[in-house]
């Protein structure tokens, strides 16, 4: 089973996806580190190529992702916005929505490159406002985005599918 990790911009997928791969020996897996490796910067193909142009090679990158098992994958934060890639994603995965304030990820995210740092605070409040049920449709579990360090997110995650396992599994 694979672990994918679903949230904001900003939210920590990556970091937090990369400490799990590590404490779990699982591979680790980014769909935007995909996209940049085969498209390049991703900010430089929203300008010239479009949103549109981009979330086809994410969707190129979620199925490339998707065929590995035993993985952890940080996806874009606009993933959810493709019925197709969360019906593939969690196919085999256990889906984690990292659910950081709208805050914590405007501040993080204004001091990125990242395309959406353009629309300033008010937009990514309405982005937030428009993907949050999508990722709380999608998710199997929850974890606050805000504050605790990475170890205690990672913990956080791993107690979810545990008690996930332990809901599933017939009783003795």
């Amino acid at each position: 089973m694979n672990i994918v990790l679903i949230g904001m911009p900003g939210a920590g997928k990556s970091r937090i996806g990369f400490a799990l791969a590590e404490r779990t020996c699982r591979r680790f897996i980014d769909t935007d580190r995909l996209v940049r490796k085969a498209h390049g910067d991703i900010a430089a193909i929203f300008a010239e190529e479009g949103e549109a142009k981009f979330r086809e090679y994410e969707r190129e990158a979620v199925r490339e992702a998707a065929k590995h098992f035993r993985s952890v994958i940080s996806t874009g934060g606009g993933v959810v916005t493709d019925e197709g890639n969360m019906r593939l994603l969690k196919k085999r995965s256990f889906v984690v929505f990292l659910d950081a304030s709208v805050g914590t990820v405007a501040e993080r995210i204004l001091r990125s490159k990242r395309p959406i740092a353009d629309k300033g605070v008010r937009g990514i409040e309405e982005l937030y406002e428009k993907r949050r049920p999508l990722y709380l449709r999608y998710a199997d579990l929850v974890v606050d985005g805000n504050g605790y360090g990475v170890d205690d997110k990672v913990e956080k995650i791993l107690q979810g599918m545990k008690a996930a396992e332990e809901a599933e599994s017939p009783r003795r």
